[in-house]
């Protein structure tokens, strides 16, 4: 007969070999590399609640620190662990293997790897400068903690990182380039552009430094960029951002049809991008092709159904073309999204002033008046809205608003003097024209040939007004 000892001796031998099994069956008994199971998420499951259980058993009897497992069988359950997002447990596992290895460096860059898979980013620096500590010059963990302090976006601390790589290999063509995009988005251009340049001096075929090169070249020099996107195209020719940036280049540029040509491109390979189809719509706008730019922006609202720039410009090519219900449809569509969306409200405004619904029209103004107090020349339409339907004095109000703050604004004081001509207030209509004169006598040509003052046109004052010289000299 075996005794308790004994036997519980042997359960635990067989559970061990179980696991050793286990992870030696699945290829995760490596060299300190952590590897990729290849099974089904099943499999994993049904695996990771057995390996916890042989666990328990083993944990139950030695403890932690008297774990019979070989350091090759606990790497492989790390492995395992980790392939499984299990990231407690896979540390717990390194750190008691590095306890037993402290200068074990795989050891620790697989800790570094878990701890960065897990989030935990601070400690992976601290992992970093562990190895770092005994090998400064390791460029592979010197590019890592860079990288983690990007992710961070300490960036002047991963700019560091990189330099001291570029210190030991000037020609460390990933701590450039990754140099190259922390400059970029601390907005140093021209730092950044230089660490592309060298990137590409040491490879020409680099695509990704010529994409940035290109995105930093794109608002100042467009041509420049458009040369360093088909830079990239020469390699891959269906990079989809950067056949699309060179179509917003081209668009600056006004080369709409290479622009277009950039965006059919870009949709061929996906026919459902967004800034594609919506940036076609407006060329197609710009060259007069309405019909076919509504078309794009309705195929992009076939897709997102709350564009609301897509909305928007539909509605104003709507209203360009008389469509004014139809466009008010969709100004209501945006403004259900986004109510305080002033280009819209004003356009809404514009719409309903053409079909008479002139009460929707102030609604609009007043809304956006309420947004901004100070948007002159909403307060301006505003007035001469109200003046067009008999309401003199409040026009009058609207326009003292604007002069209140902005005594020069010559459309205020003309729709002011227009208002008052209607009301009978003529002198004082005409006192406000002899100020405009005063101001910029170009505005006696410009008066005498306004039809609004049609009926005034035989009263002397006025006949004087814009014909006299003035003794004011012209801006």
């Amino acid at each position: 007969m075996y005794s308790d000892i004994e036997k519980s001796n042997f359960q635990l031998s067989l559970v061990t070999g179980i696991i050793n099994d286990i992870v030696r069956r699945m290829s995760l008994v490596t060299s300190f590399e952590l590897t990729k199971i290849e099974s089904t998420s099943d499999e994993k499951k049904k695996t990771e609640s057995l390996l916890l259980l042989y666990e328990k058993l083993i944990l139950n009897k030695y403890g932690v620190r008297n774990n019979p497992l070989s350091v090759e069988t606990k790497f492989g359950l790390c492995n395992f662990f980790y392939n499984v997002k299990n990231f407690d447990r896979s540390l717990e596992l390194i750190e008691d293997i590095i306890k037993s290895q402290p200068h074990n460096t795989k050891a620790i860059y697989c800790k570094i790897i878990i701890e960065e898979s897990s989030n935990r980013l601070e400690q992976a620096i601290k992992s970093c400068e562990r190895i770092l500590h005994v090998d400064n010059k390791n460029i592979y963990i010197l590019q890592q903690k860079g990288m983690l302090f990007s992710k961070l976006t300490r960036r002047e601390e991963a700019i560091e990182c990189f330099d001291h790589i570029l210190e030991i290999n000037p020609r460390h063509t990933l701590a450039l380039y990754n140099k190259g995009v922390l400059l970029s988005e601390m907005t140093r251009r021209e730092e950044a552009i230089e660490c592309f340049d060298r990137v590409l001096a040491i490879n020409v075929n680099h695509a990704s430094s010529w994409y940035n090169k290109g995105m930093l070249l794109s608002e100042a020099n467009p041509q420049k960029a458009i040369e360093c996107f088909d830079r990239v195209l020469a390699i891959n020719v269906n990079h989809i951002p950067t056949l699309y940036n060179k179509g917003l280049a081209c668009e600056s540029l006004e080369r709409f049809d290479m622009s277009i040509m950039c965006y059919d491109a870009v949709l061929r390979i996906n026919e459902s991008h967004l800034a594609s189809l919506f940036h076609r719509g407006v060329i197609l706008a710009k060259v007069g092709l309405a019909e076919s730019a509504i078309a794009s922006f309705d195929h992009v609202l076939g897709i997102n159904p709350r564009h609301t720039l897509a909305l928007y410009n539909k509605g104003v090519l709507l209203s360009e073309m008389t469509r004014r219900e139809e466009a008010i449809e969709c100004f209501d569509r945006v403004l259900a999204i986004n109510v305080n969306h002033i280009p819209t409200l004003y356009n809404k405004g514009l719409a309903c002033e053409s079909l008479d619904l002139f009460e929707d029209a102030l609604r609009c103004y007043d809304r956006i008046i309420e947004i901004d107090v100070n948007y002159e020349n909403i307060l301006c339409q505003k007035g001469r809205l109200l003046s067009s339907i008999g309401k003199h004095s409040e026009a009058i109000e609207c326009f003292d608003n604007i002069l209140a703050s902005n005594p020069s604004n010559t459309n205020a004081l003309y729709y002011k003097s227009c208002a008052m001509l209607k009301e009978g207030r003529k002198e004082e209509s005409f006192d406000i024209l002899e100020t405009m004169i005063s101001m910029d006598s170009r505005y006696r040509d410009v008066l005498r040939d306004e039809r609004d003052l049609e009926p005034f046109k035989v009263d002397s004052r006025f006949m004087k007004l814009v014909t006299k010289e003035s003794s004011v000299l012209s801006k």
